[in-house]
């Protein structure tokens, strides 16, 4: 999982850039997903950019660990319907709970969606 976002530092002074930087980066290498229920997430994903909605989606491809993604867009962000707070949990053997919540906006949520897309697409999915 992966955020980018304008470099704040710069943003400060006052200094303006269509580029964001990488904000941060969590790596789970040992989470297997399924095959399936990412299919499943991209419908919930082209749903809610048509109608803002909540929904869970559990991803864990294997028994043992978690790896569920949530979005909560029916109005109880602090920003608003269009601003869902996304949460992913995680956890596997040897590796402790994993709990990460983040506001986002329609513009990421479509710019994951589709490459999310691309990337079924290049596995043969």
């Amino acid at each position: 999982m992966r955020g980018d976002f304008w470099e704040r530092v710069a943003l400060e002074e006052g200094v303006y850039s269509d580029d964001p930087v990488e904000d941060f980066c969590v790596t789970l290498p040992q989470v297997m997903v399924d095959e399936g229920a990412v299919q499943s997430l991209l419908l919930y994903l082209r749903q809610w950019l048509a109608e803002p909605m909540s929904f869970t989606v559990d991803l864990s491809g294997s028994k043992g660990q978690k790896a569920k993604i949530t979005f909560d867009g029916e109005g109880n962000s602090v920003l608003s319907a269009h601003h869902p707070t996304i949460t992913f949990e995680g956890a596997a053997a040897g590796m402790p709970h994993l709990d990460v919540s983040f506001e986002t906006d329609e513009t990421c949520i479509r710019l994951f969606y589709q490459q999310l897309s691309r990337a079924l697409e290049d596995l043969g999915y």
